[in-house]
């Protein structure tokens, strides 16, 4: 079955594109395309979101998983420049998504199959765990 570029997956694309580094449930992504600035007159409903999230994921555009309530989907789009050769960083506390650097991700797989006979898909990979700034944050608000 062909998929088709429509303007609304376009617009959708375009958003997620702009908000790389924050995670987004289908809700958040429709409010910001309504809230948009991009002079586009055409409204993107949920469901309309829900239908092209699910296309881009399996296309490989998007990256879909799970937020820390279980339940939540969310959604960051995928740079396949930049995201299918290293792991991925998630901080629990503010959402980021961040890169890790490409040789730490090689060494880090590498120790993983040597240890546990074990390839891991760095394209799917998100270490979940607390980024420099809300740790520095939180050290902060103890002092």
């Amino acid at each position: 079955m062909r998929v088709y570029r429509t303007k609304q997956r376009m617009l959708l694309l375009d958003y997620l594109k702009e908000n790389t580094d924050t995670p987004l449930c289908a809700e958040e992504i429709a409010r910001g395309l309504s809230e948009c600035e991009c002079g586009c007159t055409e409204r993107v409903s949920v469901s309309s979101v829900y239908r092209n999230l699910a296309l881009l994921a399996a296309g490989g555009d998007v990256r879909r998983f799970t937020a820390d309530d279980g339940r939540t989907a969310l959604y960051q789009y995928v740079d396949h420049v930049r995201c299918d050769t290293h792991l991925h960083l998630r901080c629990t506390v503010c959402g980021r998504l961040l890169h890790m650097d490409e040789e730490l991700s090689t060494r880090v797989m590498r120790a993983v199959f040597g240890s546990a006979n074990f390839m891991i898909d760095g394209k799917q990979t998100v270490l979940h765990g607390v980024c420099g700034e809300c740790s520095a944050n939180e050290q902060s608000k103890g002092e």
